[in-house]
C-alpha cells in the first residue's frame, strides 16, 4: 500500500509534468494546424523528448513513478539519478523561464483557434502553459531536493559523483545529433525545405552548428557568425568541443554548489 501522505510530492510532480506534456502538445497543434499533427506516431514523441524540458518531463515522470513503490532508502546510483534529474528542472526553470521566457515568446499579434473559445491570441496560451512547464513543475522538484533529498552517499565519493554527473548531458546531446539521421527524423513526416522551419531537426541553435550548418536564414550574413568562413570540419570540432566544455563546466559548478548547500543546511540544523 502506497502511502500517499509520505509520497504526495510524487502524485504532484507526476500530474504536474505529464499536464504540462498535454499543455505543450495542444500549443504544437493549435499554432501549426496545417502540418496535421499526430501524436499517436512515435517519431512526433521521439521529436518532442528532443526538447530539454520535455526530456526533463519524461525524466521526472518516470522517477517520481518509481519512487511512488519505493520504501527503502536511496542507494548511490538512486541518489545519482535524483540529483541529476534536480540539475536538469533546475537548468530548465533557469534557462526557459527566467532566462529564455522573453526570447521564445511568441509573436504577439499571432492567434490559435481553440476548441469551444474560438481565436485566441498564441501569447495567452503560451503564458499558461510556461506557467506550469517552466515554473511549477521544476520548482516543485527543486523544493523537494534541497527540502528533503539526501546526497550523503555522493558527498563520499565526490569525484565519482561528477564525473558520472556527466552521462545526463552527454546522453542527451547524442540523442538530439542522431534522431534526426535516424528513422525517427520528423521531417520525414512533415517534409520541410529548410532544417530550422518546424519541426525543426533539432531543437537549439549550438546543434546546427555543432554539424557544421546554418542555424537561421541568413546567418552567414551576420558580422558575429566569426566561424563562418571556417572549413565544415573546424566548425564541427570547435562547436562540438565548446558546447561539451560548456555543459560539464555547468553541470559540475551545479553539483559543487549543491554540495556546499547542503553542507551548510546540515551545519545550520546543529546550531
Amino acid at each position: 500500500m502506497i502511502n500517499f501522505k509520505k509520497k504526495r510530492i510524487n502524485y504532484y510532480l507526476i500530474i504536474s509534468n505529464f499536464f504540462s506534456l498535454i499543455l505543450v502538445i495542444c500549443y504544437d497543434i493549435l499554432l501549426h494546424p496545417k502540418y496535421n499533427i499526430k501524436i499517436n506516431q512515435i517519431k512526433y514523441w521521439m521529436w518532442l523528448i528532443s526538447w530539454w524540458s520535455a526530456w526533463t518531463s519524461f525524466l521526472t515522470i518516470f522517477w517520481s513513478i518509481y519512487n511512488l513503490f519505493k520504501s527503502r532508502q536511496n542507494n548511490y546510483y538512486e541518489e545519482l539519478i535524483n540529483l541529476i534529474i534536480f540539475e536538469s528542472n533546475l537548468l530548465s526553470f533557469l534557462i526557459f523561464f527566467l532566462g529564455g521566457f522573453k526570447i521564445t515568446i511568441p509573436r504577439k499579434n499571432r492567434t490559435i483557434i481553440i476548441p469551444f473559445l474560438g481565436t485566441v491570441k498564441a501569447i495567452y496560451f503560451y503564458f499558461f502553459y510556461n506557467f506550469f512547464w517552466h515554473l511549477l513543475s521544476p520548482c516543485l522538484f527543486i523544493w523537494k531536493f534541497i527540502k528533503k533529498d539526501k546526497i550523503n552517499k555522493l558527498k563520499n565519493k565526490k569525484t565519482k559523483t561528477i564525473l558520472l554527473n556527466l552521462l545526463n548531458p552527454i546522453i542527451y546531446f547524442f540523442y538530439v545529433c542522431v534522431r534526426p539521421h535516424s528513422n525517427l527524423n520528423q521531417k520525414k513526416i512533415f517534409k520541410n525545405s529548410q532544417p530550422w522551419n518546424f519541426p525543426s531537426d533539432y531543437p537549439y541553435f549550438f546543434f546546427y552548428w555543432c554539424f557544421g550548418k546554418e542555424a537561421f536564414a541568413g546567418q552567414n550574413d551576420k558580422k558575429w557568425v566569426f566561424w563562418k568562413n571556417w572549413s565544415k570540419k573546424k566548425t564541427i570540432f570547435f562547436w562540438v568541443t565548446f558546447t561539451h566544455l560548456f555543459s560539464y563546466i555547468v553541470f559540475t559548478l551545479i553539483i559543487l554548489l549543491i554540495f556546499k548547500i547542503k553542507t551548510c543546511k546540515k551545519k545550520i540544523k546543529k546550531q
